[in-house]
């Protein structure tokens, strides 16, 4: 596999989040859009997914849920990757791809299948244009078994 020393220190899942990250458009994110759009991948594209690259998912409040994607989004952001920060009101933070992590994101690009890397522009896509409510309705309508213990109300 290609790469620098910085990426090969990266393990697959922290390459795909950070793939995803780096996807266009490149607004900040918060972590439950993170987290639904990881979600998305990791089952619709099982397949093009290394076995080591996929996160394992729970029924929680709002839907499908690992803490694994918190902690990789730290260790992306002590990397230099990604940076993050609080906006007033707000409990959790916001993250969004650096230079940096733009330019390791187009080198991990070439290592991966190209279905799998344009799919997760456009999983990237869609998690940044839609509202929440419209994402977990998506996912609820398609994976019902993560509803289960939702507390967000979607028709």
């Amino acid at each position: 596999m290609k790469g620098s020393r910085e990426t090969m220190t990266l393990t697959e899942r922290q390459k795909i989040l950070l793939l995803f990250m780096a996807a266009s458009p490149t607004k900040e994110l918060s972590p439950i859009k993170i987290m639904k759009g990881m979600f998305v991948i990791n089952e619709r594209q099982k397949a093009l997914l290394p076995k080591n690259g996929r996160y394992e998912f729970h029924p929680y409040l709002f839907g499908p849920f690992t803490a694994d994607i918190y902690r990789d989004l730290e260790i992306l952001e002590q990397h230099g990757l990604l940076a993050s920060r609080n906006l007033p009101g707000m409990i959790w933070r916001f993250y969004q791809v650096t230079r940096q992590g733009k330019s390791v994101a187009k080198e991990l690009s070439e290592n991966y299948p190209k279905g799998l890397v344009d799919y997760i522009r456009k999983v990237k896509q869609w998690v940044t244009q839609t509202p929440l409510s419209d994402i977990l309705r998506a996912i609820y309508k398609e994976f019902p078994q993560y509803a289960v213990r939702s507390i967000a109300y979607v028709e």
